[in-house]
């Protein structure tokens, strides 16, 4: 009978000690923010073998990636939140941050196609609160001019310094005529 309480006693104690996937997650977040990213990292991986569909830790655990220039890592991990959650509130920011890392990878025309995606979803949700169009159509513009697509590009500028973007009319006065 000791031996029974003993364990059970035990078995308390550890399943105490135990973090919840939402936990590693909020623990990730907060080492994120202070710019712990490895560290994050792991909090993520830990929270995503606790939970493997929080589309949120996986968005996590690529924005921490692209920090570290793990674009390829990053690359995968946008994938599986957009396939896990493709109505998340913070959609048009996943593709755009989605983008940056094809763009780190050379992959330019994913790229455009990311912002693009950013950019209709924005309007479709009215604004994604955390990038502004104007940048959106920054970004877009330079992936465009790394191709070579200057008359996209000066398109995206005009349209970025409409928005008013501060860089579009340097970018506009160097590139296009």
């Amino acid at each position: 009978m000791k031996n029974i309480l003993l364990t059970i006693a035990l078995l308390i104690s550890f399943s105490s000690f135990g973090q919840t996937a939402e936990e590693y997650l909020d623990s990730g977040i907060s080492k994120a923010s202070s710019g712990d990213f490895y560290g994050a990292i792991s909090d993520f991986n830990q929270s995503i073998i606790l939970d493997p569909n929080n589309a949120q830790a996986y968005w996590n655990l690529a924005d921490s990636k692209l920090k570290i220039n793990d674009y390829k890592g990053s690359l995968s991990d946008y994938n599986k939140s957009i396939s896990l959650n493709p109505t998340s509130p913070v959609i048009a920011f996943i593709y755009y941050s989605r983008a940056s890392a094809k763009s780190n990878l050379g992959d330019f025309y994913g790229a455009i196609s990311d912002i693009t995606k950013s950019i209709e979803l924005v309007y479709e949700l009215d604004d994604d609160g955390i990038v502004s169009l104007s940048q959106k159509y920054d970004f877009r513009a330079y992936c465009k001019a790394n191709l070579k697509d200057y008359t996209g590009a000066c398109s995206d500028w005009v349209e970025a310094k409409n928005l008013g973007s501060e860089n579009a009319q340097e970018n506009i006065l160097k590139n296009c005529n």
